[in-house]
């Protein structure tokens, strides 16, 4: 495996490891904003962020890599 693959391979799991915790950290903050005055929209807007936020992180996951 060269330098340039493991440089890769490492960005991309330190890329996906930072979406992640960012997602959790807005969900987090988000939630919090429902708490302080629950409304059903502002649930819903919750919700929606927290599903879709998700599902991003997880389809732009790298691929497995066996390059043994």
């Amino acid at each position: 495996m060269d330098a340039v693959k493991v440089i890769r391979l490492a960005l991309d799991v330190l890329s996906e490891k930072v979406v992640s915790v960012l997602a959790l950290l807005t969900g987090f903050v988000l939630a919090a904003w429902v708490m302080r005055s629950p409304e059903m929209y502002r649930l819903l807007a919750l919700i929606v962020y927290t599903i879709f936020s998700f599902l991003i992180t997880i389809r732009f996951r790298p691929k497995e890599v066996n390059d043994a």
